[in-house]
């Protein structure tokens, strides 16, 4: 307990909360009059209390706020126990290795060398840095939109490379697992699960994903028109709304029925998410971010390598569920030019040099692309 005795009637209480960004003790102090050494303890508990609680006499906030509220969002969002578990491992390891320095005096060379701190003095492993370092990134975003900071120090900083198995794409034997665990996935990541599931079911772009509106979703369809990208204009970094890559690639295309019911609850999430929380942003995107924001594509790759880890799944990326989307095509019967227009491509020999690797075994099924996929997916049940 930090408590300095002055006299027989005063004392300084000191209250410590981590260490700053050169390892030195935080330490808040106050002056306090008392009259019994009961009185004294008494003081300095409410003293600590004012300190955890009071952003002003602190200054601003630290990392320890911005990761609790962050933790507090998740938790008013639905996120299960064991999600949240994880989360609190986490801010464990943050607060022991980069202590609770004020947020805003964090910069990205600060980031990179803790970062190299966790991967060398710490020998942790290339996936533990990389979640660690997406939980701190992830509350600094919501701190951002928020208006709380000005700027999310993670964003440009080299994370560990991964020692990963070669992305493949998936071939039938496959996409039934990959499609059972994103089911059990679902209730606690409906956002990022649409997001895999409209490349895997639908062929789409990543960015046209990120572009899609409420507007775009019809009773069984989509229409693709937009595409959206996150650029550094060196001054800032923003979200840039264009048209799709090509005429082509703006199209409208029919979605399997389990795509088309996790979409209505995902919507339905959304709008319960913002009456439970007014404060939130609101936005007309669909796939959205924690905090009700558009979300970043890096969050949607990072949540895919985690949904593998966890499943024992095939390595792959969110461009490799647009190649296995057209595998599946090929396997149900479709010939190039279905399969062309589909993927939005301007000239089917873009698809014949991409696609080379297509199932040789296809299927003489003319069914639909949607209701062909609809049928691989009853296998499950």
């Amino acid at each position: 307990m930090g408590i300095e005795i002055i006299n027989d009637h005063k004392a300084r209480l000191v209250v410590y909360r981590g260490s700053d960004l050169a390892g030195k003790p935080i330490r808040y102090k106050k002056t306090v009059e008392y009259t019994s050494k009961r009185d004294l303890n008494r003081q300095y508990r409410l003293f600590e209390t004012e300190v955890d609680n009071n952003k002003a006499l602190r200054g601003s906030v630290t990392l320890s706020d911005i990761i609790n509220d962050y933790i507090d969002a998740r938790k008013s969002a639905g996120a299960r126990e064991t999600t949240l578990r994880g989360y609190r491992v986490v801010r464990e390891r943050i607060a022991e290795t980069l202590g609770d320095p004020k947020a805003k005096n964090v910069k990205p060379m600060d980031i990179d060398r803790w970062i190299r701190k966790l991967t060398e003095d710490k020998n942790y492993s290339p996936k533990t840095v990389r979640n660690t370092v997406s939980l701190l990134s992830s509350a600094y975003n919501r701190a951002v939109r928020l208006g709380e900071l000005d700027r999310n120090p993670c964003e440009r900083v080299e994370l560990p490379k991964k020692e990963r198995k070669e992305p493949i794409t998936l071939d039938i034997e496959t996409f039934i697992p990959f499609c059972s665990a994103l089911d059990t996935e679902f209730d606690a990541e409906p956002d990022r699960v649409c997001a895999i599931e409209l490349a895997l079911f639908c062929g789409l772009r990543m960015s046209e994903i990120l572009g899609l509106t409420v507007d775009n979703i019809g009773d069984g369809i989509i229409t693709v028109n937009k595409s959206r990208h996150r650029v550094n204009t060196g001054d800032e970094i923003k979200d840039i709304v264009s048209d799709t890559k090509t005429k082509e690639s703006a199209r409208t295309i029919a979605i399997p029925d389990r795509l088309k019911d996790h979409l209505a609850q995902l919507r339905k999430r959304h709008l319960e998410l913002w009456i439970r929380m007014p404060g939130l942003e609101r936005s007309n995107f669909v796939i959205l971010d924690y905090d009700g924001s558009p979300i970043h594509s890096n969050q949607v790759s990072w949540y895919l390598m985690r949904l593998e880890e966890r499943h024992n799944l095939p390595a792959v990326t969110p461009h490799k569920l647009r190649h296995t989307h057209a595998s599946l095509a090929r396997y149900l019967g479709y010939d190039i030019l279905d399969i062309s227009s589909q993927l939005g491509h301007a000239e089917k020999s873009t698809t014949l040099d991409i696609y080379t690797h297509l199932f040789q075994d296809a299927s003489a099924s003319s069914r639909g692309i949607a209701h062909g996929i609809d049928e691989l997916l009853s296998a499950q049940s």
